[in-house]
């Protein structure tokens, strides 16, 4: 079982990961960035990619996504 502070911690964590994407998207603004992930929880991986698109495209950030399998 998970406790409180572990799941805060990797809350803190994921929001700490998150931002650091999106710096690094904004610091190649202007060229083609390709973000590939694996995420098993798909509810998760939703949450994910509408957090980074939105982010993203309030800086005027086109943002594509393609699916493989």
């Amino acid at each position: 079982m998970v406790s409180s502070d572990e799941t805060g911690d990797l809350a803190k964590q994921n929001h700490r990961n998150l931002r650091r994407l999106v710096l690094s998207m904004e610091a190649s603004f202007g060229k083609l960035n390709l973000l590939v992930a694996i995420c098993d929880n798909p509810q998760y991986r939703s949450t994910l990619i509408r957090s980074y698109e939105a982010e993203l495209r309030g800086k005027g950030v086109q943002c594509l996504q393609a699916k493989v399998d």
